[in-house]
């Protein structure tokens, strides 16, 4: 009821004993936000990491308080991955880090991670066929074909008939491009 300063302490005290509460935690940031209080929400969201390192949501919330793309963010996801280097999210957070900064070598590199970790996982194998695409278009056509072969629900063939369609046109297969776009409507207008 933009009574911020009044929140606050309800707020820290409800985060403290239930800091996997998305709607605490998303009141608490803008509490912070509309108090200015950055540094104390760096310095709660750290304390509250240093005993629920797995909390992705800590985590993001952490990372809205940096710079986006900035070394706070990178410094950040690194510690993230120190702590979790198995994580998705970090990794997918890093992936997108390495993207803003243009290091496609190291966004191929944690995608490829991603994908050991997590196969057919959209963001990281979006990654590596947009790569593919501009040093290798046929091998993206391979990838997707394959990744289709596996596909575990029709939303995920709908999606990758899609990018089959692209990869194809891309590696100059327009005849292959156009069967492709014409089955995926063939089979929309059916339902």
């Amino acid at each position: 009821a933009n009574r911020a300063e009044r929140a606050l302490p309800h707020l820290r005290a409800a985060l403290a004993a239930q800091p996997r509460d998305r709607r605490v935690l998303g009141a608490l940031l803008e509490a912070w936000r509309r108090l200015g209080a950055a540094d104390e929400a760096r310095a709660t969201l750290d304390a509250l990491l240093a005993d629920a390192g797995d909390n992705v949501d800590l985590w993001h919330a952490r990372l809205a308080l940096e710079p986006v793309g900035g070394d706070g963010a990178h410094a950040l996801v690194e510690r993230w991955l120190a702590v979790a280097p198995d994580s998705v999210d970090a990794l997918e957070t890093r992936m997108a880090l390495q993207n803003l900064a243009g290091d496609q070598a190291g966004a191929n590199a944690t995608a490829e991670r991603i994908v050991a970790l997590e196969p057919g996982r959209r963001s990281a194998e979006q990654r590596l066929i947009n790569d593919l695409m501009d040093r290798d278009p046929p091998a993206a056509v391979a990838r997707v074909q394959q990744l289709l072969a596996q596909a575990p629900n029709a939303e995920s063939r709908e999606l990758l008939q899609g990018w089959l369609a692209l990869t194809q046109d891309k590696a100059g297969d327009t005849a292959g491009a156009v069967a492709t776009w014409t089955a995926m409507q063939g089979a929309h207008s059916a339902q």
